[in-house]
C-alpha cells in the first residue's frame, strides 16, 4: 500500500472529505501530521501529533517510526507547504507536474 503524508489538514474538513476518500479508494494509506486538535486525525489510517511543527528532526524521526518513508506528501493548507516541501525533499521524492 503506498503511503501519503498530509501534512496539516486545513479547515474546513468537510472540504476535504472528498480528497481523502479519493485517496482511500486509490489505496493509500493516509498519515496525518499536525498539532493537537486538528479536524483529520478522526478519518486518517494514522497520525502524527506533534506539539509544534517547527522541529524538522522530530518529524523525520516520527515519520520513519510510524511508517518509513512515505511515497508522496501532499498539505491543504499554505501554512504547510514549506514543511511539506522539506519532507519531499528529504525523502527524495520527485515533482510531479502536470
Amino acid at each position: 500500500m503506498k503511503k501519503l503524508i498530509v501534512v496539516k489538514t486545513g479547515y474546513p474538513l468537510t472540504s476535504r472529505v472528498q480528497a481523502y476518500r479519493t485517496f482511500f479508494r486509490m489505496g493509500w494509506e493516509v498519515i496525518l501530521i499536525d498539532t493537537p486538535f486538528n479536524q483529520g486525525a478522526s478519518i486518517a489510517d494514522k497520525t502524527i501529533i506533534l506539539p509544534n511543527l517547527n522541529d524538522f528532526d522530530l518529524i523525520i524521526q516520527s515519520i520513519d517510526k510510524t511508517v518509513g518513508k512515505p511515497d508522496a506528501v501532499i498539505t491543504f493548507n499554505d501554512s504547510g507547504l514549506v514543511l511539506s516541501a522539506r519532507i519531499a525533499e528529504y525523502y527524495a521524492l520527485r515533482l510531479i507536474q502536470k
